[in-house]
């Protein structure tokens, strides 16, 4: 079977961009420095395009150096900052340090 998008649509543009998303989404495992942040999930099963904001939010809660500088290249800082924004779970103390670095461009100082 299938599909084509009706480029006439007012929705084409917002669903050619989320699957231009879709196919730039990393794919693959996360490095073993970054598994180890993972102690409270079955670490054979995290996927690096699935888990996305599961990771970034582990990562910015818990990273160092190391793995900060891998989620900021696999990602991006906008990927960083919308996941910090979003309320995902992370402490009130963690979100507000990432949004204020990420937004002022300090990040570059921490990796």
């Amino acid at each position: 079977m299938f599909f084509r998008a009706d480029r006439e649509s007012p929705v084409f543009g917002e669903l050619k961009g989320l699957l231009a998303k879709l196919a730039a989404a990393p794919a693959g495992r996360p490095p073993e420095p970054v598994l180890r942040l993972l102690w409270d999930v079955d670490r054979s099963k995290v996927d690096i395009g699935h888990h996305r904001r599961f990771l970034i939010a582990r990562v910015l809660d818990y990273g160092d150096p190391e793995t900060v500088r891998w989620l900021r290249q696999t990602y991006g800082d906008d990927a960083l900052l919308e996941v910090v924004d979003s309320g995902a779970a992370l402490s009130p103390q963690t979100a507000g340090f990432w949004r204020a670095l990420l937004r002022q461009g300090g990040a570059d100082r921490v990796s």
